[in-house]
């Protein structure tokens, strides 16, 4: 079983987004807020949970507008038109991921 991440483990992926993208904090005083805090976690860390949220966000949003553009074309279209388009959709993303 691979190592879970500190950001991971001590479950801060969602503050280390917000101070970084709301509150513009760079990743070094994100580091001193968070250790402040009693969070045992280096500025490299931080660094790579955050690339790997954005990393997962831009897929999660490329995903969304093929998802949105399938609904468009096919909302005047039967229903099984549509599933199997979707289906179509998501066994392809299911191969590339595994």
């Amino acid at each position: 079983m691979a190592r879970r991440k500190k950001a991971q483990l001590y479950d801060i992926i969602q503050k280390i987004i917000y101070l970084y993208e709301n509150e513009k904090k760079d990743f070094r005083t994100i580091e001193s807020i968070l250790r402040t805090e009693g969070y045992d976690i280096s500025k490299s860390a931080i660094h790579r949970a955050y690339k790997d949220y954005s990393e997962a966000a831009e897929l999660y949003n490329k995903w969304w507008d093929k998802i949105e553009i399938l609904v468009q074309q096919t909302q005047n279209k039967p229903t099984s038109f549509m599933l199997s388009s979707l289906v179509a959709i998501l066994t392809q993303k299911s191969f590339r991921v595994h």
